[in-house]
C-alpha cells in the first residue's frame, strides 16, 4: 500500500515477472480504480478477464451476467489450483469481493493486492470467515536520498550520476520531489538536455505552484507542453484512456490534432505510455491533473468547458439543455449514474445537442432519446451509442464528418441494404453516385465501425456507403447470418473482426478482392464450407481455423492473420518476413540439438501477428494441442523507454520446458547494440527450433530474460510455429509446377542440426548454456558466472574443474 505514483503498480509488475511461471496460472489485473470499472458491468468485465487468465475453459463463447454467477466460478478455481494473482489500485470493498470470493485459495497460492486503503484488505468477505487468510502489509514510502538523486540523474543525463555544474540545483530538485518515483521520472524527462539557467527556472516557476510537491511537477511537465499536444493530452485524459492508440489517432487527426508526433511527445516525457494490445495507459495522478486543466476553464459553469467527461455533470447539462459552442467532447453513460439520486424521466431531448456546434466527441450509452435525430451536430467525429433502443440507426442521423461509430449492445436489426441481385446492386451504385453529394447519410467518412454484442443484427450490408471504412468489428452478434457481397467495396479495410458469430455459416466471396486486409478474426464461427481465396501479389500460403479454408496470395508487407480458435491466441504460421533470418549461432561443423536466429528491428511495438503477449522479463504459456506439425517457436522482446545512442545491452534469454525438465540459456554473440539518433526503440525477435519430443502439446513453458537497472523490459511476446502437415516433395523428388512457396522451406536446411549432440554445452545442472563463443574459444575461458541468476549455483560444464 501507498500514496498514488510511489511504485506500488511498478513493484507488481517486477514481482510478477519474476514469479508467475512457477504458478499453474497467473493473473496481473491492472488499474481498477479506473471509473469505468466501477460498476456492475465494469465488475463483470474484471471478473472475465481474471476467470479467463486463471481457467483453462474459457468463457468467451458464454455469456455471465451476474457478478455473483462469476464469484462462484474464480472461487471453484482458485480452490483446486496454485495461483498467482495480482490485484492493482483496489479503491473498493465491491471489487475484492467479486474477485477473491470468500472461500480461500489452494496451498502455495499467492495474492498481490495494491491499495492506498489498507483498510478495504481486513474487510472484505475473505477475512470475515473463520479461516483468515495469511497475510503480510508492506507500506511503500517515497525513495532513499541516493536512490531518489540516481533516478532524477538517470532520466536526465543518462547516468547515475550528475553532470559538473549540476549538483546544487539537483539537490534542490531531489529534496522537493520528496522521493516521489513518478514526479523524479517526470522531472528527469522534462529537464533532458536543458543547461543550469533551464533548471534553475523550472525551480522557480515550482516555487510559484500552489498545492503539493508532487502536482506541482507534474503541472509544470503540462505547461512546457506546445498548444496541440497540451489538446491531445486533455482529449486522451478525458475520453481516450485505455482505447486503442490507433482508433484514438484516428478519431483525434479528423479533429485537427497532430496525434502521431504529439503521443510520441507526451510518452517521451513519461506523461502517457502504451500498454497492453496497444492502449493507451495514463497514471491516475496525470490524468486528474488533465482533467482539473479542463476544469479551470469555467469552474462554476461545465457547460461552458470544452470538455464533459463527469457523467453526473453532462446529464445536468443536457437536462437544463445548457450546452454552449465551447464544448468539444461529451460523454454520458446512465449505468455510471446513481439513479436514486436523480430526479425525473431518465431520458434526453436532443435539441439539448442544438447549441453545441462545435461537438466532435459524443458517447452517449444507455441513453433513452426523444426528439428529431436533425438536432445532433454536424460536426461529430467520434458517435458511441451503447445499448440504443432503436431498429435501425435513424436517417436523419448527421454523419458525413463520422470517422468512428459504436453501436455496441445495442436493438440493431439490420446494418445498411444487402442486395444478392446483381442488377438491383449496379441501379443502387448508380444511385449513389448521383445522390451522394447531397446525401447527409452517407458515411462517406467512416473509417471505424463497431456494432459488437448487437444480438438483433441479421444483415449486414450498405458496404457502397463506407468507401474509406479501415476497421470493421462485429463479435458476438449471434443473431448474424449474412455479409453483403457488397464488402467488396471497402478497399481500405485492413481488420474485420467477426469472432463468436455463431449463426454466420458462410462469408461473402468478395471479401477474398480486399487485397489490403492484414487481420481476419474467425474464432467462434461455423464457417464449416467456407473457402476463402485472397489475392494480393507474390507468395501463397494456407491458413486454416475452424475448419476454414484460406488461400491467401500476400507480400511480406501484407501479411493476413487468421486466428483458429484450437490455438487461442497464440500460435500462427510463421510469417515469410521470419524466413529470411540468417543469423544463427551454429558455427563451424559443431551440431546442436536446437537451432536459433535473431533479429533486431526498429518500432516500438511488438509484430501483430504475436497474441501471446506479457509484460515485463518472463512469459509463461501451454503448448496447446493441434492437428498440426509443431515446429518450433518465435520470440520477440521489447526494451522499455530508450534515449537516443543508448547502448542497449542485449538479454540472457532462458527458455525452460517445466514439463520436461529442460532449460536452454542463449547470450547472443553481440553484447550489445547502439540505438542510433532519435530512434529510441530496439526489438529483438528470435526464431528457435527443437528436436524431437523435447517441446510437445501439454508442456508448460517459460522464457524469461535479464533486466538491469537501468534498462527494463517493456513486454515478451511468443507465438507458437506449425506447419501443415504436408511439407513433402513430389515422389521424383521435385516440386510441381503449380506448387507455391514454402514458408518453411529455409529452415528444413536446419534439418542436419536438429537431432544433433549438446553435450559440449551441457551444464553439471542440466541446464544448457548457447554461446557461440563455445566454438572459439577454450572452453574453460567460457565463466559460467556471466550467467547467473539463471544456472543453479555452482554449477559448470560437464567433465570440466569449476575453477578452471
Amino acid at each position: 500500500m501507498g500514496m498514488g505514483g510511489i511504485g506500488k503498480t511498478t513493484l507488481a509488475k517486477y514481482v510478477y515477472g519474476l514469479h508467475s511461471h512457477e504458478f499453474a496460472t497467473s493473473s496481473f489485473i491492472e488499474d481498477i480504480s479506473r471509473p469505468s470499472n466501477k460498476r456492475s458491468g465494469g465488475l463483470l468485465a474484471l471478473q472475465k478477464q481474471l476467470y479467463d487468465d486463471i481457467s483453462t475453459s474459457k468463457s468467451s463463447s458464454t455469456q455471465v451476467h451476474d457478478v455473483f454467477t462469476y464469484i462462484s466460478m474464480i472461487e471453484n478455481v482458485v480452490a483446486r489450483k496454485k495461483v498467482f494473482i495480482v490485484l492493482d489500485d483496489i479503491d473498493r470493498l465491491e471489487q475484492l469481493d467479486a474477485l477473491l470470493g470468500s472461500k480461500g485459495f489452494h496451498t502455495g497460492s499467492k495474492i498481490i493486492i495494491t491499495t492506498k486503503d489498507a483498510w478495504l484488505i481486513q474487510s472484505c468477505a475473505m477475512f470475515k470467515t473463520n479461516l483468515k487468510p495469511k497475510h503480510e502489509k508492506h507500506l511503500l514510502n517515497g525513495l532513499y536520498e541516493i536512490e531518489s538523486r540516481e533516478l532524477l540523474c538517470f532520466h536526465a543525463f543518462i547516468c547515475n550520476y550528475p553532470k559538473v555544474g549540476f549538483e546544487e540545483v539537483l539537490e534542490k530538485l531531489v529534496k522537493y520531489c520528496e522521493g516521489h518515483p513518478l514526479a523524479l521520472e517526470v522531472l528527469g524527462k522534462s529537464l533532458h538536455n536543458r543547461d543550469v539557467a533551464y533548471w534553475e527556472g523550472y525551480i522557480e516557476g515550482l516555487k510559484k505552484e500552489m498545492g503539493s510537491n508532487i502536482n506541482n511537477v507534474l503541472r509544470m511537465s503540462f505547461d512546457t507542453l506546445s498548444s496541440n499536444d497540451k489538446e491531445l493530452f486533455k482529449h486522451i485524459a478525458c475520453f481516450f484512456v485505455g482505447m486503442d492508440r490507433d482508433v484514438t489517432q484516428t478519431i483525434l487527426k479528423a479533429c485537427d490534432i497532430e496525434t502521431r508526433s504529439g503521443i510520441t511527445n507526451l510518452t517521451d516525457r513519461c506523461l502517457l505510455s502504451i500498454g497492453w494490445s496497444n492502449k493507451l495507459m495514463m497514471h491516475q495522478l496525470l490524468q486528474e491533473m488533465g482533467k482539473f486543466e479542463v476544469h479551470k476553464e469555467s469552474p462554476q459553469k461545465p457547460w461552458e468547458q470544452s470538455r464533459l467527461w463527469c457523467h453526473e455533470e453532462s446529464f445536468k447539462v443536457l437536462k437544463q439543455k445548457k450546452g454552449t459552442e465551447n464544448v468539444l467532447g461529451l460523454t454520458l453513460d446512465m449505468r455510471m449514474l446513481e439513479k436514486e439520486k436523480l430526479c425525473g424521466p431518465f431520458e434526453v431531448k436532443t435539441d439539448a445537442l442544438s447549441m453545441m456546434d462545435n461537438l466532435m466527441l459524443l458517447q452517449l450509452n444507455y441513453v433513452q432519446i426523444r426528439g428529431s435525430y436533425e438536432n445532433f451536430p454536424e460536426q461529430l467525429r467520434w458517435l458511441v451509442m451503447h445499448g440504443f433502443p432503436l431498429k435501425s440507426i435513424p436517417s436523419k442521423l448527421p454523419m458525413k464528418n463520422l470517422v468512428s461509430l459504436d453501436m455496441s449492445y445495442s436493438n440493431i436489426e439490420s446494418f445498411g441494404v444487402c442486395y444478392s441481385n446483381t442488377q438491383r446492386l449496379q441501379n443502387w451504385q448508380k444511385w449513389l453516385f448521383e445522390s451522394c453529394s447531397k446525401d447527409k447519410r452517407l458515411l462517406g467518412t467512416l473509417k471505424i465501425l463497431n456494432l459488437s454484442f448487437c444480438e438483433k443484427l441479421s444483415s449486414l450490408g450498405g458496404f457502397e456507403e463506407l468507401p474509406l471504412l479501415e476497421k470493421l468489428i462485429v463479435t458476438n452478434c449471434i443473431g448474424l447470418v449474412k455479409v453483403c457481397e457488397s464488402i467488396e467495396a471497402c478497399v481500405k479495410l485492413v481488420l474485420i473482426d467477426l469472432r463468436y458469430c455463431s449463426k454466420l455459416e458462410k462469408l461473402p466471396k468478395t471479401i477474398g478482392m480486399l487485397k489490403k486486409v492484414k487481420t481476419l478474426l474467425l474464432d467462434g464461427c461455423n464457417l464449416c464450407e467456407s473457402h476463402i481465396e485472397i489475392r494480393n501479389t507474390d507468395s501463397l500460403k494456407m491458413l486454416k481455423g475452424n475448419s476454414i479454408g484460406i488461400n491467401t496470395k500476400t507480400s511480406s508487407s501484407s501479411v493476413l492473420e487468421a486466428i483458429p480458435s484450437y490455438r487461442k491466441f497464440f500460435a500462427t504460421f510463421i510469417p515469410i518476413s521470419l524466413a529470411c533470418l540468417s543469423l544463427v549461432v551454429v558455427f563451424g561443423r559443431c551440431i546442436m540439438n536446437l537451432a536459433y536466429s535473431a533479429q533486431f528491428m526498429g518500432g516500438k511495438q511488438m509484430p501483430n501477428w504475436i497474441h501471446c503477449r506479457s509484460k515485463g522479463p518472463s512469459i509463461s504459456f501451454t503448448i496447446p494441442s493441434s492437428p498440426y506439425n509443431f515446429r518450433g517457436l518465435n520470440f520477440c522482446y521489447v526494451p522499455g523507454y530508450l534515449f537516443p545512442n543508448q547502448f542497449v545491452d542485449l538479454p540472457i534469454i532462458k527458455v525452460s520446458n517445466l514439463t520436461k525438465n529442460g532449460t536452454w540459456i542463449y547470450r547472443h554473440y553481440i553484447d550489445g547494440a547502439s540505438v542510433g539518433g532519435q530512434a529510441r526503440s530496439l526489438t529483438l525477435l528470435s526464431h528457435w527450433m527443437f528436436g524431437m519430443n523435447e517441446m510437445e502439446a501439454g508442456d508448460h513453458v517459460t522464457i524469461t530474460v535479464t533486466e538491469t537497472y537501468n534498462q527494463l523490459t517493456k513486454e515478451c511476446g511468443v507465438s507458437l510455429v506449425y506447419d501443415d502437415g504436408n511439407m513433402d516433395e513430389d515422389e521424383d523428388g521435385d516440386k510441381g509446377e503449380d506448387e507455391e512457396e514454402d514458408v518453411l522451406g529455409y529452415y528444413k536446411s536446419w534439418n542436419h542440426i536438429i537431432g544433433g549432440d549438446l553435450t559440449g554445452f551441457q551444464l553439471t545442472s542440466g541446464e544448457y548454456i548457447l554461446d557461440a563463443w563455445q566454438f572459439m574459444r577454450n572452453s574453460a575461458e567460457l565463466r559460467v558466472d556471466r550467467y547467473h541468476p539463471f544456472i543453479t549455483g555452482g554449477a559448470s560444464f560437464k567433465g570440466r574443474d569449476p575453477s578452471s
